[in-house]
């Protein structure tokens, strides 16, 4: 078994090397190198190597997330992140709850329980805020017109489409169409994406001298098994405690 986890890291090395020249190192493709090399590094028992990974894997994607989302409706948002949920939500909690590095507390706290569980949320509030405080009348009568057209369409999918009374499909293009001018519209008032760096540390610098903050998180043990973990933070805490 191992001799194929050997062979795979040749491969993706490779693979890592090559992008590297084609892509540079900050490039999405790059760091899918480096989540493939993480894994099997892990399998090795390679837990360092594993971990280095990791730590080079998470700016890079966090960054391409969050450039990405500023420019896209809700429902595109929750497509593209679709496509990197199972990295952080589940193959990062494994790597780094099996490599027992001192660090992977706070790495989690910071890209898994607060980054990526408040990814969608986070920046759809933020959003609101700003819209809101702009102090803009046509834009939060856009919001609103939006909100209308969300509510018309989860009605219409609750029934079948026998019994539904609009065409749906134009709805959903008039939607898409007035949020992506309103998304080009919050730009102009602020980053609707800020709150997607917050760390631990300013969730400690909120916490009362006998308050507690409890984060939990869940990552596949094997094939048959969910494993949950508690990530735990408290004023005095010199790091967030797994």
């Amino acid at each position: 078994m191992n001799g194929a986890f050997d062979k795979s890291v040749q491969l993706n090395n490779e693979a890592l090397n090559i992008r590297k020249k084609m892509f540079g190192v900050n490039h999405p493709i790059y760091a899918e190198s480096l989540s493939n090399l993480a894994v099997d590094y892990t399998f090795l028992g390679q837990k360092e190597n594993a971990v280095e990974s990791i730590k080079e894997f998470i700016p890079i994607v966090r960054k391409h997330i969050t450039n990405t989302f500023v420019g896209l409706t809700s429902n595109e948002r929750f497509a593209f992140w679709s496509q990197h949920n199972i990295v952080l939500n589940s193959t990062l909690p494994t790597i780094l709850i099996l490599s027992d590095t001192p660090e992977a507390a706070t790495i989690l706290y910071d890209n898994t329980a607060l980054f990526s569980k408040g990814l969608l949320l986070s920046s759809e509030q933020e959003m609101i805020k700003l819209i809101q405080e702009s102090g803009d009348a046509e834009a939060v009568k856009m919001y609103s017109v939006l909100q209308q057209n969300r509510q018309l369409l989860s009605s219409q999918y609750s029934k079948p489409i026998a019994e539904r009374d609009i065409d749906c499909d134009s709805l959903e293009n008039i939607s898409s169409y007035l949020e992506r001018q309103l998304v080009s519209r919050v730009k102009e008032f602020g980053d609707y994406t800020r709150n997607l760096n917050i760390t631990w540390k300013d969730v400690q610098s909120k916490l009362g001298d006998s308050d507690i903050a409890i984060e939990y998180l869940s990552y596949p043990k094997n094939d048959s098994t969910i494993a949950y973990v508690a990530l735990t933070l408290c004023k005095n805490d010199t790091a967030p405690v797994l």
